[in-house]
């Protein structure tokens, strides 16, 4: 809404270990806590929207996975 919760999402470039891709998605931000409550208060339809999109996440997120994954070259 102002910007401050979108701020808040950060990630890691993957960067390869060994054998092994490490990377990561994250929510650090302190304003998040703060405004969670409220905003949960406020939209109480929220909760709903999750528990409906909840049971597609799965999907996506392998829908999504693969893309990135193809996109780097695949999996050697």
């Amino acid at each position: 809404m102002t910007g401050v919760l979108y701020a808040g999402v950060g990630a890691k470039k993957p960067t390869l270990i060994g054998n092994t891709w490490i990377g990561g998605v994250g929510i650090g931000a302190a304003p998040n806590n703060v405004k969670k409550r409220p905003l949960e208060a406020k939209f109480p339809y929220f909760r709903s929207a999750v528990e409906k999109v909840e049971p597609t996440m799965l999907a996506n997120y392998e829908k999504g996975w693969n893309k990135a994954v193809d996109r780097m070259g695949g999996i050697i």
